[in-house]
């Protein structure tokens, strides 16, 4: 397992332009064709993923499915993101169609949490950069959905996203005149603007 260091910030959808413009001046090169990612995220009755991550204790976890449905032959990739006190990590195992649908119907157990079902469906589009040692990602048209239910927001902002694991590399890119740094997790958001 590998530690890494997050930052993300969001960048008004409008200035798209002037932040590839910005990153180009550092050789941005890309890494893989744009796709669109769908993330279906699990959580107990009392939504307890939800409420540690809003409060930002540690440690704490997600519990997601994802596809890539613009994908021939999509895989499905059960996942764990782990934050702990040493720092972030992700559990990435694929998983078959017949256990993907198992888990939407009967949930995921988890030791610390119990059963978890499923509440949320995100979307959205991710183009993947490499710049220097960074791995840089962008997010648009995001969507959130509530489980099997029409009720869906969309949420008009761009959120770009440094991965390294040197937190200072990442810091060497800030520019506060495109970027606003925030802490912001989609599941988190989806349950926001989906349910209060």
């Amino acid at each position: 397992m590998s530690f890494r260091f997050e930052e993300k910030y969001i960048v008004n959808i409008k200035y798209k332009n002037h932040l590839m413009n910005y990153l180009n001046e550092f050789e941005i090169k890309q890494l893989y064709p744009k796709r669109t990612i769908s993330s279906i995220y699990f959580d107990n009755f009392y939504k307890e993923m939800f409420l540690h991550s809003e409060e930002g204790l540690v440690p704490r976890k997600k519990l997601r499915i994802r596809k890539y449905p613009s994908q021939e032959n999509s895989k499905f990739f059960f996942e764990k993101k782990i934050n702990s006190v040493e720092g972030k990590y992700k559990i990435s195992q694929i998983i078959k169609k017949n256990k993907y649908i198992e888990f939407l119907k009967e949930g995921i157990f988890d030791k610390n949490y119990g059963i978890c079902k499923p509440q949320v469906e995100v979307n959205y589009n991710r183009e993947y950069y490499k710049l220097r040692d960074l791995r840089v990602t962008i997010d648009t048209e995001i969507k959130y959905k509530k489980f099997n239910s029409n009720i869906s927001f969309n949420n008009n902002i761009l959120i770009c996203e440094f991965k390294s694991t040197d937190i200072k590399k990442i810091r060497d890119f800030y520019n506060n005149e495109i970027f606003t740094k925030v802490r912001i997790s989609k599941y988190c958001e989806a349950i926001n603007k989906l349910f209060n």
